[in-house]
């Protein structure tokens, strides 16, 4: 595969991710605060949802290091 075409759908799918994430994780705690719920089930609900808000960063930055690096790379071919 050619260099630039792995960093262009690298850098696509990165931010359909992070988008896709931002919009499930607003629904997500919109929801869990609309709900008739226990604060019980509320703050477990937060932790889960800064889990994975913790989760998107972290693979953020490794996608961000990968990138990094294809730009890097002398090759033209991957």
């Amino acid at each position: 595969m050619k260099k630039e075409e792995l960093i262009k759908h690298i850098e696509n799918d990165r931010l359909t991710e992070e988008s896709a994430t931002t919009i499930y994780l607003l629904h997500l705690d919109a929801f869990t605060h609309r709900l008739n719920a226990s604060e019980n089930f509320k703050k477990e609900s937060a932790k889960i949802i800064n889990h994975l808000i913790l989760g998107n960063k972290t693979h953020k930055k490794v996608c961000e290091d990968m990138l990094a690096k294809l730009k890097n790379d002398p090759r033209k071919e991957i």
